[in-house]
C-alpha cells in the first residue's frame, strides 16, 4: 500500500517539475512522515515554562527560527494530546505551514477579524490569542458538525473573544458586519498535506474545477466583507496553480482597482515567490508577492499564502450594517441575552472561590439559554446573525448551586483563594480518568465546605470537581470530551 501511494504521489506531482527547484528532494521529503509542531498559548503560559515542563516529561522540543512561540517535536509524540498542559490549554498542535496565514496577517488588538472557513479552528485560535483575548474574532464554517471541533478548541484554550457562526461563506451576510481583516483558508485539493494523509493525492483531483469555483466565490465574499484598506489573507494547502495564483488572478480581473497584492516578509523561513505563469496563463507582476511553501525547504507541509489589501468598494452591495444597527437587534436577541446586572454571579464566584469581582469588570455575561452563561470582552461585537454562539461558557445555572464550567475554572482558577485543590502527581491520572480521589489533609486547608472546587495541578487550573468534606473525597467532573486519545486526532482537518 505504501509503495502504491508513493507511486501515485510521484505521478501526480510530476506536473510540478517545471516549478519546483529540486524535484528529487521534493519527491524524497514528500514520502517521509511529517513532524509535529506546537505553539504556545501565551494567554496561559510562557514558551520557556511550556518547554521546561514538556522536556521534563520526556518530550524533545526544538525552537524554530521563524517564531519564538513555536516548537517542533523531535522523536516521539505519544501522550502529547493527553498531557495535562494540553488539557489545560497551554499549547495547541498545528502543522507549521498552516500557522503562516495568521502570522502573515499579523492581527492587531483593535481589529475585528473574520475566519471565513474556520473549521477545525486552528487559525481562529491563533487570531484570538494574537488579539490577547480582546476585541472580536468571528469563526465561520458552513458545516455545523465541524464547528463542534471549533467550540471544543475555544473552550480548552480559554478564548473569550470568539463568536461562532454557521453560514455559507460564499454568501456571508452583510448583517455580519464589516471586518478589518479576513482569513479565507479555502477548501482545496490538499496536496500539501500528503505527508500526513497520503490518500489525499487522488481524493480531489477529479473535481478541481468545482473546487476552483468555490474558492473564487469565497475570496470574492471575503473582499466584500472587508473594510476599505483592510487586509485579506487567501491560503491553501495545495501546490496547484489553478487553486492559487489563478484564483487570485481571476478575482482581481473581476474586481479591478479593488485589491492589490502586498509583499510578505517572513524571516527565518525559506519560501518561493508566486508563479509568473502557468500553462499559458500569464499573471501580473505583483503575483510575485505571494508565497509558496515547499516541503523540502523547511521540512514542513506544502502551502500557498497571499496577503491582499482592499483598496475600494465596487457597489452598495459591499456596505455592511454597523454594529448595533436596529436592523440587527432581532437577530442578536434571538441568540443570546446580555445580563444587565452580573452581581448575583460574580458574588457567587467571590464567595465560593475567592475570585475577586473586579476580574469581571471588563467582561460581559450572556445567557445562551436558560441554563448556560457565557462570558466575553465588553469590546466584542458579535455578528448580527441567528444562532451565533459568543464567548466562553462560564456557568451552568440550572442546578441547585450554579456550577463553574471546566473552561471557566481554567480561565479564572488562578485567581481563586479558597475551595481549590492542588493535585499530587499520583492523583492526576485519576482526575483525568474521571475517578474519585481521596484528598489528603494537607490539600484540604482552603476548603471550607462540601461543594464544587477548582482542581489544579502544579498550581495550574485544570477544571472542576465536587468535594465531600465529611468523606475527604473529590469526584472528578472533567468532561469526557476533554480527553484526546492520540495526537493524530489533533492534526489538520482536510475533509
Amino acid at each position: 500500500m505504501k509503495l502504491r501511494c508513493e507511486a501515485t504521489e510521484a505521478t501526480e506531482f510530476e506536473r510540478y517539475k517545471t516549478i519546483v527547484d529540486d524535484m528529487d528532494q521534493f519527491t524524497t521529503i514528500s514520502a517521509k512522515p511529517l513532524a509535529y509542531f506546537i505553539w504556545t498559548n501565551t494567554l496561559r503560559t510562557s514558551s520557556d515554562n511550556l518547554h521546561n515542563i514538556l522536556k521534563s516529561d520526556g518530550f524533545n522540543l526544538e525552537p524554530v527560527l521563524w517564531h519564538s512561540d513555536v516548537f517542533r517535536i523531535i522523536g516521539h509524540v505519544k501522550g502529547l494530546g493527553n498531557h495535562w498542559t494540553y488539557l489545560a490549554g497551554h499549547f495547541h498542535i498545528q502543522e507549521a505551514s498552516s500557522m503562516l496565514p495568521v502570522l502573515i496577517l499579523n492581527p492587531k488588538s483593535n481589529e475585528r477579524v473574520l475566519d471565513l472557513c474556520a473549521s477545525p479552528g486552528n487559525k481562529t485560535a491563533q487570531i484570538a490569542v494574537a488579539l490577547n483575548n480582546q476585541g472580536t474574532v468571528v469563526a465561520n464554517d458552513i458545516d455545523r458538525i465541524r464547528l463542534k471541533a471549533v467550540r471544543h478548541m475555544i473552550n480548552r484554550l480559554g478564548l473569550m473573544n470568539v463568536s461562532v457562526t454557521c453560514v455559507d461563506g460564499s454568501n456571508y451576510p452583510v448583517s455580519g458586519g464589516a471586518f478589518d481583516a479576513v482569513v479565507v483558508d479555502v477548501p482545496c485539493s490538499c496536496e500539501g498535506t500528503s505527508r500526513r494523509y497520503p490518500n489525499v493525492i487522488t481524493r480531489f483531483v477529479h473535481n478541481r474545477s468545482e473546487l476552483v469555483r468555490k474558492q473564487q466565490s469565497l475570496l470574492r465574499q471575503a473582499i466584500r466583507r472587508c473594510r476599505t484598506q483592510g487586509r485579506i489573507v487567501y491560503s491553501t494547502c495545495t501546490y496547484a496553480p489553478e487553486e492559487n495564483e489563478s484564483v487570485i488572478h481571476s478575482v482581481m480581473k473581476e474586481m479591478p482597482e479593488m485589491i492589490q497584492i502586498l509583499p510578505i516578509q517572513f524571516p527565518g523561513l525559506k519560501t518561493s515567490h508566486g508563479l509568473k505563469e502557468w500553462q499559458g496563463e500569464i499573471y501580473p507582476d505583483e503575483m510575485k508577492n505571494t508565497l509558496r511553501i515547499w516541503p523540502h525547504h523547511n521540512d514542513t507541509g506544502g502551502f500557498f499564502v497571499a496577503l491582499l489589501q482592499k483598496t475600494g468598494h465596487s457597489s452598495k452591495e459591499d456596505e455592511c450594517f454597523p454594529i448595533g444597527d436596529p436592523r440587527c437587534n432581532s437577530f442578536v436577541k434571538s441568540t443570546f441575552h446580555p445580563i444587565s446586572s452580573t452581581d448575583e454571579y460574580t458574588e457567587i464566584l467571590e464567595s465560593r472561590f475567592g475570585i475577586p469581582k473586579q476580574r469581571f469588570v471588563d467582561l460581559s455575561m450572556l445567557y445562551k439559554n436558560s441554563r448556560d452563561i457565557y462570558i466575553t470582552p465588553k469590546n466584542h461585537t458579535s455578528p448580527c446573525l441567528p444562532n451565533v454562539i459568543t464567548g466562553l461558557p462560564m456557568l451552568h445555572v440550572r442546578t441547585r448551586f450554579p456550577q463553574l464550567t471546566t473552561s471557566g475554572a481554567s480561565a479564572f482558577g488562578h485567581f481563586a483563594t479558597k475551595n481549590a485543590i492542588d493535585l499530587k502527581a499520583d492523583q492526576l491520572m485519576a482526575y483525568l480518568e474521571r475517578r474519585s480521589i481521596r484528598i489528603e489533609q494537607s490539600q484540604q486547608l482552603n476548603c471550607d465546605s462540601t461543594g464544587y472546587v477548582i482542581v489544579k495541578y502544579n498550581n495550574t487550573p485544570l477544571g472542576v470537581g465536587f468535594y465531600d468534606i465529611s468523606r475527604a473525597e473529590m469526584a472528578s467532573l472533567l468532561p469526557k470530551s476533554m480527553i484526546v486519545k492520540s495526537v493524530e486526532e489533533e492534526g489538520e482537518d482536510i475533509s
